[in-house]
């Protein structure tokens, strides 16, 4: 997965991406205050078709935000999906201006036509508060186009 930070100009952004994790990390010139934004991929759990046919809802990522307050994520492309019962696989699905999207493909395993629907998908912040001792204060929203 990607993130493309769209930062106000007061922001240096310096983006790394390896295996384990992606970070962002900034500074701001206007009060010298560092923060950063860092992926956590152990908390992720996949959207089953349990879970979906119950209402429920999955965490599909989860950010350590220090410094930053999380406002928008756009789903953008690099996702997989698996239909039932055969687990054909749809890879590269872009979300990119959508909210749904229909694969249809022809099951390998089983010969049958595979379909994948994803619609109406809800994005939910969830914040945890960490008590940071800092000489100044200011926090400046990051948002992800």
């Amino acid at each position: 997965m990607r993130i493309f930070p769209k930062i106000s100009k007061p922001l240096q952004v310096n983006l790394e991406i390896d295996d384990e994790s992606t970070h962002v990390d900034y500074k701001c010139k206007l009060c010298g205050n560092e923060g950063g934004l860092t992926l956590n991929p152990s908390e992720a759990t996949p959207l089953t078709l349990e879970d979906s046919m119950a209402g429920r809802f999955t965490f599909v990522v989860e950010f350590e935000c220090l410094g930053c307050k999380s406002t928008e994520f756009v789903y953008g492309s690099g996702w997989k999906a698996f239909s039932m019962p055969h687990d054909t696989l749809f890879e590269n699905i872009d979300f990119t201006g959508q909210s749904n999207f229909e694969g249809v493909d022809l099951d390998e395993n089983g010969g049958s036509r595979a379909t994948v629907m994803i619609s109406t998908s809800v994005i939910f912040f969830r914040l945890q508060i960490r008590s940071i001792e800092r000489t100044r204060s200011h926090e400046s929203p990051l948002k992800f186009p």
